[in-house]
């Protein structure tokens, strides 16, 4: 399957009160890695697939909303990657997408191929 470029859908970014809305495609990492964290406070260190504001036509994010894959196989977890330097609840130029399995609720094995799974996201940021 040819992935195309991918972009907002049609009409995004629209204003949404005083932030940005998008919707907009996201295609999954050809190598998966599972997301580390510390404990307690349970802050990403490392893994999960990367997205960038870019992506979805926006300079930061202010929120990611949690999705399901367009087959119904993965749940998306969108963790804000600031909170591993330190400046959480800031907007941030990215976030982490933790990959869970729908059926079992574990998250996706360490290397597994995602890329031709494709998630719509909902994010806002700011204007």
């Amino acid at each position: 399957m040819a992935v195309l470029p991918l972009r907002p859908l049609d009409g995004y970014p629209q204003p949404f009160g005083y932030s940005k809305g998008s919707v907009f495609p996201h295609v999954g990492p050809t190598d998966y890695t599972v997301v580390v964290e510390s404990s307690p406070i349970h802050v990403p260190l490392v893994g999960g697939d990367i997205v960038y504001a870019v992506e979805a036509g926006l300079k930061l994010f202010d929120y990611i909303a949690m999705a399901i894959t367009d087959d119904g196989q993965y749940m998306i977890q969108p963790i804000p990657a600031s909170q591993s330097d330190g400046t959480a609840g800031r907007s941030t130029t990215s976030y982490i997408l933790r990959w869970v399995v729908l059926a079992t609720g574990a998250e996706v094995a360490v290397h597994t191929f995602l890329a031709d799974q494709v998630v719509r996201l909902f994010a806002l940021g700011p204007k």
